[in-house]
């Protein structure tokens, strides 16, 4: 959604907010989120990338796609039952150029947020951005987070991935 422009992505939130309405399946995304969420978005977006490039890498993307790395299908299942009409697409870590992916050990709005620190157990794995290389290395010190299928959003329960360019495997996906 961040690659909208503004008036899009307020017609896509207003239809998640139709779509609630009609079938009355909750939706994350458009009823949990105000108007003032995509600013808030582009944000946390705009700081995660500016972090990203200090560390040397190399975005190519203003908004990124946005990934879990994962270590099971227990993500699959538990994270899917939060959204409607979702699907999964596993793409193998190698197919990625890891100098265009940044990770963030929890969701990254929630992680990267200044206004929200006191709502989460910072310290030394959050509120990081993270390269490749540094989230193996979280990965073999604490291990992989499990999912315990809560929404209380203080306790990371996935890796995210954000995805800075648009290579051709990217493509090759996108119309599955």
């Amino acid at each position: 959604m961040s690659a909208l422009p503004d008036d899009e992505v307020q017609k896509l939130l207003e239809s998640y907010r139709e779509v609630d309405k009609s079938n009355g399946k909750k939706t994350v995304v458009g009823s949990v989120y105000d108007d003032e969420y995509m600013k808030i978005r582009r944000r946390q977006e705009y700081m995660t990338r500016t972090t990203f490039i200090e560390k040397g890498d190399k975005p190519v993307r203003q908004a990124p796609f946005y990934m879990m790395l994962r270590d099971s299908d227990v993500y699959e299942d538990g994270i899917l039952d939060w959204y409607s009409e979702t699907d999964c697409i596993k793409i193998p870590v190698e197919e990625f150029n890891m100098d265009t992916v940044s990770f963030t050990y929890g969701d990254q709005c929630q992680t990267c947020n200044p206004a929200r620190y006191e709502e989460f157990l910072t310290g030394k794995f959050r509120p990081n951005i993270f390269t490749f290389k540094e989230i193996v290395e979280v990965i073999n010190e604490r291990g992989w987070i499990p999912f315990v299928g809560t929404s209380d959003w203080s306790k990371p329960w996935y890796i995210e991935a954000q995805v800075w360019s648009d290579d051709e495997f990217i493509n090759k996906y996108r119309n599955l």
